[in-house]
């Protein structure tokens, strides 16, 4: 099989010209996500890139920023309706990342052939997603995230770097799997482990890091 050519720069990173600042569209999104949980409509989560997706959802389930602990419904293009996201569940303390061992979790394989040479192992094969709908994309995800973060590798201070390569359902439920973690062990009294999200590598191998996910009770 030939390798795809590499991708030097996520297209979902860049801007639109002339388009909302990818701040003003997270704000945009957090703003849609709240008003959905008064309404309970869905909201289609593969609109905004996952960036976008990230820090929204990061900023309504550790950040303070939802209106009151609740569900969120999400759907789809394909209208496939995905498990709710649980908002306003957490409360986050400063979490500060450090130099732990981490285990660097990609999310597709295929994707972005450039990240290999950093990911330990990746959630998802690309050929397994090609006849799941979406919704079944994001529920996969959410069961090997969740594995991920329940090995014993992740004892004591460790944590997970998640190279994100777009695919949003499969986003969405990975980030489901950290909330539903993070809550687990937080009621538990137990050590909580932090992800932080990697939304691009560039050729120098600089990183772009994206918001630290960690909560205490």
């Amino acid at each position: 099989m030939s390798r795809r050519k590499r991708t030097q720069k996520p297209s979902s990173l860049a801007r639109p010209r002339g388009g909302p600042t990818q701040s003003e569209r997270v704000e945009a999104l957090i703003a849609e996500l709240s008003e959905s949980m008064v309404s309970k409509e869905p909201v289609n989560l593969s609109l905004p890139s996952h960036v976008v997706i990230t820090k929204a959802l990061h900023a309504l389930a550790l950040g303070g920023r939802a209106p009151r602990p609740g569900l969120v419904r999400i759907t789809y293009n394909d209208r496939s309706q995905g498990v709710s996201f649980p908002v306003g569940r957490l409360t986050q303390t400063q979490v500060t990342w450090t130099d732990a061992p981490v285990v660097r979790v990609g999310t597709l394989t295929f994707r972005h052939l450039d990240y290999d040479d950093y990911v330990h192992l990746y959630l998802i094969r690309d050929r397994e997603t090609r006849r799941l709908r979406q919704a079944d994309i994001e529920r996969l995800a959410f069961e090997r995230m969740r594995e991920v973060l329940g090995s014993e590798r992740l004892a004591g201070a460790a944590g997970v770097e998640f190279y994100q390569t777009g695919l949003e359902p499969l986003v969405v439920g990975a980030l489901r799997a950290v909330v539903k973690v993070l809550a687990e062990r937080t009621k538990q009294g137990a050590s909580a482990p932090m992800l932080r999200s990697v939304f691009h590598v560039k050729a120098d191998g600089q990183h772009q890091y994206g918001p630290v996910w960690g909560a205490s009770p």
